[in-house]
């Protein structure tokens, strides 16, 4: 489903700041004509989960439009800009306030919430016109499947869905056995299980999930324990099924669009190293190099609280983003073959910060994007050094985050192991000769231990991903 949100601002709202957050959850904003009558011209569109009104701007009373919005888009929310005091009560309307100025995950957490609002009154429809289903609920099922619904609204990821699916099933079907599976259809390695009550018989009743993109799972259920598993049995899973449907779409589509948001970014980090650096599979390199090391320290016995798999993950992907701030400096800076002057050495030097300021924005606009913190020590801090002599902030030891330090070492080693078309490459033995002298000055003693120690490792990973050869003069330049 494509979402609209409907966005009724007057002149003195930051429209455009309202635009980009809404964008940025992968919405779709509509500006309406006239934000004095908002609702002028709109029809029931199940389509449009909220609607931002500026109260300023209304030509009659708040509650009035409020009203008629409820009426007329009875599955949206609303979201009012600025103002203050108490807000107005309007049955069946959910309603919040955005504060000014407009910070963009308080805006964002507001739309999810009321995307959160659409998908469970769409299942409460859903549920409602299906054939008897009403029929087999008791009141403190309604109330069980209300509370699932509204937790449902607030989980941010597919595994949580699967979990509060199967504890709603089990409580709805006591006695049984209950499997909740979910999956994307067009990305087969996303998936999530989870199971509740006692183990599975050999008679298992099972109840598809189908959304607008597919079969996005099943929920299973014992069919042989206690009482025949009944046409009223079928109605409970059903109505259990359209909420956790719904919202395993929705985070479905979230992991597509962070795919998307880290997709962009990837090539923006790409655009940058290919600016200076001829050869396809630096980044690449620079990634592997920097996971081995990383794993590395932790077998021996080093921050092995902190080099989890997920930072493992993480470094691999935000590895590439070190040289992030280098989209803002000059060609003529950057590419320049001579020795560059003091005055541009120090706008040469301001590309960590660069970098540091593109991904601050990226996780204010993306909150869902937890990796970028580590992208962004990497691009901040990937040129400090371990004595404290480096740029841009001159922290030295441990105050440089581990990623950095790690990156660091990995970067340097395949700039001086790589040809360009104004340097040749060193050797594999000369690059380590230079790195050992660098221990406790430029690098972390620890860090250069484990990647010294898994040196032959090291060699086939650049091997393995040599560039192809690169024809240019042999005289060198430092990197900066």
């Amino acid at each position: 489903m494509n979402h609209r949100i409907l966005l009724a601002l007057g002149p003195n709202r930051p429209q455009r700041s309202y635009l980009a957050a809404i964008e940025a959850a992968g919405l779709q904003p509509e500006v309406v004509s006239d934000p004095s009558e908002p609702l002028e011209g709109i029809e029931p569109d199940p389509c449009v989960p909220a609607v931002v009104l500026d109260p300023e701007s209304l030509s009659r009373p708040l509650r009035d439009v409020l009203v008629e919005l409820g009426e007329r888009l009875p599955l949206a929310s609303c979201v009012l800009a600025g103002g203050i005091g108490p807000l107005p009560e309007v049955r069946g309307l959910h309603l919040r306030r955005v504060p000014e100025p407009v910070h963009g995950p308080v805006l964002r957490e507001a739309i999810e919430q009321a995307l959160g609002d659409n998908r469970a009154k769409r299942a409460e429809l859903q549920f409602a016109s299906a054939d008897g289903g009403a029929d087999h609920l008791d009141e403190a099922r309604v109330r069980r499947l209300y509370r699932l619904t509204r937790a449902l609204s607030k989980v941010s990821d597919l595994p949580s869905v699967s979990l509060l699916a199967a504890e709603a099933v089990q409580d709805l079907l006591p006695g049984r056995g209950v499997q909740v599976q979910l999956w994307d259809p067009n990305h087969p390695g996303v998936f999530a299980e989870a199971s509740a009550g006692s183990e599975m018989g050999d008679q298992m009743v099972r109840m598809p999930l189908e959304v607008s993109l597919g079969r996005v799972g099943e929920l299973t259920v014992d069919g042989s324990g206690g009482a025949p598993f009944d046409e009223a049995g079928e109605a409970i899973l059903a109505a259990a099924a359209a909420p956790v449907a719904a919202a395993a779409e929705a985070q479905i589509q979230r992991l597509d669009r962070s795919r998307a948001q880290e997709a962009t970014l990837l090539a923006m980090a790409r655009i940058a190293d290919m600016r200076d650096n001829e050869t396809g599979q630096h980044l690449s390199r620079v990634s592997h190099y920097s996971v081995l090391i990383a794993e590395g320290m932790r077998d021996d016995g080093h921050c092995r609280d902190e080099i989890t798999g997920e930072f493992l993950e993480d470094l691999f992907r935000c590895a590439p983003l070190h040289d992030l701030g280098k989209v803002a400096i000059p060609d003529a800076i950057l590419l320049k073959a001579g020795r560059l002057s003091p005055m541009e050495w120090e706008l040469m030097k301001s590309h960590p910060t660069v970098g540091a300021l593109i991904l601050d924005q990226l996780m204010e606009e993306n909150p869902v994007l937890g990796f970028i913190s580590m992208g962004r020590d990497i691009a901040h801090c990937h040129h400090e050094k371990w004595d404290g002599s480096g740029y841009p902030e001159g922290v030295a030891g441990e105050e440089i985050p581990l990623s950095a330090r790690i990156v660091a070492l990995a970067d340097i080693y395949d700039a001086l192991t790589t040809e360009r078309s104004y340097k040749s490459a060193w050797s594999h033995a000369e690059a380590l000769a230079y790195l050992g002298d660098l221990s406790g000055t430029h690098l972390d003693p620890r860090v250069l231990a484990a990647f010294l120690s898994r040196e032959d490792q090291i060699d086939q990973i650049r091997t393995r991903l040599a560039d192809d050869p690169v024809a240019g003069p042999e005289d060198a330049r430092h990197a900066a």
